[in-house]
């Protein structure tokens, strides 16, 4: 073949390429920038506390008007009286309102630009009153319950820090992980209790089955001499109540959670069933508390145990 034919057949043959390279460009366009929020994770100690959350996609700053719905989830339950929430020119101004609950939260947020979601927090309590609920636990005093937070302790030669949320669930795992140098022991504590300890200790689970303030300590310990130490302040809250409306003499039927191998569900504390579907006929208007206890975990997940509260209200037929 000579030189001027082989260039041809090498045009000839770099064509379809070129066309099918335009061909994807044209078609699929320029990438979509997500929705983005700015804090993404909200902190509330009380219900005056007010926090600016701006909202972009890419780099365009967008109105809050733009948020179509949203809603506060726990368990894709919808508790949005819990929060106030205006839009501003950038983004949205969130409040608690006095309706809100202590507990961990995910805002939802619905726009034509795409969907997101932020993590809200509610512990509602002030760092000074949380050092007093921890003293009044432990039964020490508030000197003590400084030092058992970090907030006073003589610090260890190397600082190591944890990774605990704010609020916790009564019946869920706190898991955490934490390399461990070799020739060190580690020790965990929980309200100033040793829960675990020895050599090799990098994972730290621990079922949190009692509400209140948690405290988390963690040391490491070489050649007798403590080499690291970190401490972290939790709180432990039942889930909110699920609210439930319906008339009287119909037949309402609740769901247990799945994962679990035993149910136990009251009605007013009234023993009342251990089925993982739980059918009533409330006769007689009122408010009725049914509660579904939801033991032995079928496989490895967030929760050691749930507890599920459902406020029914029963209305005349």
């Amino acid at each position: 073949m000579s030189p001027a034919s082989n260039h041809n057949s090498i045009r000839f043959l770099c064509l379809p390429v070129l066309f099918t390279a335009l061909f994807l460009l044209v078609c699929s366009g320029p990438a979509t920038a997500a929705l983005q929020a700015t804090p993404d994770v909200l902190v509330f100690h009380n219900t005056t506390q007010s926090e600016a959350v701006a909202l972009r996609v890419g780099d365009q700053p967008i109105s809050g008007s733009a948020v179509s719905s949203w809603q506060l989830l726990v368990d894709h339950r919808n508790y949005s009286h819990m929060l106030r929430i205006t839009p501003t020119e950038t983004g949205l101004r969130i409040s608690p309102s006095d309706t809100v609950e202590i507990g961990s939260y995910i805002l939802a947020l619905h726009t034509p630009h795409g969907e997101m979601q932020i993590q809200v927090f509610t512990p509602l309590t002030e760092h000074e009153s949380v050092i007093e609920s921890l003293a009044r636990r432990m039964n020490i005093s508030l000197d003590e319950a400084r030092g058992q937070m970090g907030i006073s302790q003589q610090l260890s030669r190397e600082q190591v820090s944890l990774n605990v949320r704010p609020i916790y669930y009564w019946g869920q795992r706190l898991a955490i992980e934490m390399p461990t140098p070799e020739r060190r022991s580690a020790v965990w504590k929980i309200n100033s209790e040793t829960i675990n300890q020895g050599e090799n200790r990098t994972h730290f689970e621990y079922a949190l089955v009692e509400t209140g303030p948690l405290l988390v300590n963690y040391e490491e310990w070489e050649d007798g001499v403590l080499v690291a130490s970190a401490s972290a302040l939790s709180e432990v809250v039942k889930q909110p109540a699920v609210d439930y409306h319906t008339a009287a003499n119909a037949t309402v039927r609740f769901h247990g959670p799945e994962g679990f191998s035993r149910y136990s569900w009251q009605v007013d504390g009234a023993s009342a069933g251990n089925t993982t579907v739980f059918e009533q006929r409330f006769t007689t208007p009122g408010r009725y508390t049914v509660r579904v206890l939801c033991e032995d975990p079928v496989a490895p997940g967030p929760y050691h145990t749930r507890e599920i509260t459902y406020q029914v209200t029963v209305a005349a037929p």
